[in-house]
């Protein structure tokens, strides 16, 4: 049995500790192995193809725009504005593109995933949605409301999240709150 290796980073700012991180080293040959979530260390090696296919196409981007293709954001204006320039210059359609705060290390599932790209379809629709979603505790229906809701709020919509108890409503009082807080 393989022990896990590690090594211990601290990232210094004058001379001060900034902050402390223990890194897990583990191959696909390590029987005890580890899941993790590389989020945003991997964005910067994830944007490779994009930038490979541009220069075959003969795109160049500006700077502006490479780092927002490697980097995390929090949906400050800042970056939800460059991003719809972006779609803009590229003819790329912003319904497609979901840019706003996200719950660390959030991974759907196959089913959560299907759910919501049958949401985004109904939000492009002009009719009124009416969806039900069922599913076991934990399947993730509170994020995917969370998601829909904000999608239309921030499109000047309303929004009404029925519960039938008081229990639940303050469930999910406090999920839309600590999410979009």
């Amino acid at each position: 049995m393989n022990k896990v290796k590690s090594i211990d980073i601290e990232l210094l700012r004058n001379n001060h500790i900034e902050s402390k991180h223990e890194v897990l080293i583990t191959t696909d040959k390590d029987q005890d192995g580890f899941k993790f979530f590389p989020r945003s260390a991997i964005k910067p090696f994830q944007i490779i193809p994009l930038l490979l296919l541009a220069k075959k196409k003969q795109i160049t981007f500006e700077s502006e725009e490479i780092a927002i293709f490697g980097s995390s954001h929090s949906g400050q204006d800042i970056h939800v504005n460059l991003l719809t320039n972006i779609a803009k210059k590229y003819n790329i359609n912003s319904d497609d593109i979901f840019c706003a705060p996200q719950r660390p290390m959030h991974v759907d599932t196959a089913d959560q995933y299907k759910c919501w790209t049958d949401i985004k379809n109904d939000l492009k629709s002009n009719m009124p949605m009416d969806r039900l979603i069922c599913g076991d505790v934990g399947f993730g229906k509170t994020e995917l409301a969370i998601r829909t809701a904000y999608r239309y709020i921030t499109n000047g919509k309303k929004v009404i999240v029925l519960a039938p108890t008081t229990i639940l409503t303050e469930q999910l009082y406090k999920s839309f709150y600590d999410r979009l807080n």
